[in-house]
């Protein structure tokens, strides 16, 4: 439930960045999944679900494509029951964009470590 709210929440405040639709919701499941998936949960390296899944790879994989998926989601849902975004000025999509960005590549770096450590594990 918590994830949810979260999601939702940044996707009000990233909305008039986004593309819409579907890419828009991929977009914001992959920029879930950098920012919080090895932080908070699933992708921590810590994790005791990944004994419990299978090979490394495939909990990965999984885990990957439902941070695609709850973006999706959460753009479908919101979508479907917000007001529209109403017009946002260039400047400021863009500035929205440009932070957006530098947060992913700070993030990325711990990203891609975590990622590395569970797939070295081989639990």
């Amino acid at each position: 439930m918590p994830a949810g709210l979260l999601s939702g929440a940044l996707y009000a405040l990233v909305r008039p960045a986004l593309p819409p639709a579907r890419v828009g919701g991929l977009i914001l499941g992959a920029v879930l999944l950098v920012l919080a998936a090895t932080r908070i949960d699933p992708l921590r390296s810590d994790n005791f679900d990944f004994g419990l899944v299978g090979p490394p790879w495939l909990a990965v994989l999984v885990f990957t494509a439902l941070a695609l998926l709850q973006g999706v989601l959460v753009v479908a849902l919101a979508e479907r029951w917000l007001p529209g975004p109403g017009t946002t000025p260039r400047r400021r999509v863009a500035a929205m964009r440009i932070a957006a960005g530098a947060l992913v590549l700070v993030a990325l770096p711990g990203f891609v470590g975590a990622l590395a450590e569970i797939l070295d594990r081989g639990y």
